[in-house]
């Protein structure tokens, strides 16, 4: 039996390449719509590669809260992609 989540990245996987193209502009911008801090640990975690321990001695906060918001803006972004795959991009 697959889950959800399994189901979700098959999908992506399955994306033309026009399809990425616009998936990644429409990431692009819910990003840039994000409040500074979720966008902080993004960039920080994805783009710098650094580590949440690394991220929480940078922004001043615990390791743990680094972890929440970066949780929380995960799901957040992943369920922004699943309606817009949805509604057909």
């Amino acid at each position: 039996m697959m889950t959800a989540g399994c189901l979700f990245w098959r999908l992506l996987v399955q994306l033309s390449r026009l399809e990425k193209e616009s998936l990644k502009e429409y990431l692009v911008e819910q990003i840039e719509k994000l409040p500074e801090q979720q966008r902080m640990v993004l960039v920080l975690h994805y783009y710098e590669e650094l580590t949440l321990k690394e991220i929480s001695k940078i922004m001043h906060i615990s390791e743990s809260r680094v972890s929440q918001i970066h949780t929380k803006t995960i799901l957040m972004l992943r369920g922004k992609v699943r309606k817009w795959l949805k509604d057909g991009w």
